[in-house]
């Protein structure tokens, strides 16, 4: 039993540093593509006043999920996908919708797109969605 502790024990703490090593990187890289990308407005504004922003034509930056992730969003197709604040400051309780979605590719990862705001039933979504950037 002293034996196998001997070699249980530095693999787990192994573990847990390799786990430790790799969140703080993931976090340092958002973190890093936000600063890149500061100018972006955030999905958390377009929410909050979708009126003033419908029609103009915006740079957004965020995490792009599937439409299952955000059922307050202002869903159109069922194929389409929604981008969340997903940054080391939110929540990411605020989404918005990208009408005719992204390439699969993008799904998962943090992107800064382009796309103009529409307002459907007061809620608003992207259109024309172009990434121009992703991480």
């Amino acid at each position: 039993m002293k034996k196998m502790s001997l070699v249980v024990l530095p693999v787990l703490m192994f573990s847990c540093v390799h786990i430790n090593n790799t969140a703080d990187t993931r976090v340092k890289q958002n973190i890093e593509f936000f600063k890149k990308w500061e100018n972006a407005v955030r999905v958390k504004d377009i929410n909050e006043a979708p009126l003033f922003y419908n029609g103009e034509k915006v740079l957004v930056r965020g995490k792009v999920v599937g439409w299952k992730e955000c059922s307050k969003s202002a869903r159109i197709t069922r194929s389409d996908v929604v981008i969340i604040d997903a940054d080391v400051f939110s929540n990411a309780k605020y989404c918005l919708y990208i009408k005719g979605g992204v390439n699969p590719k993008f799904w998962g990862k943090m992107v800064a797109l382009k796309g103009i705001v529409r307002v459907k039933n007061g809620k608003p979504y992207l259109d024309n969605a172009e990434v121009i950037d992703a991480k």
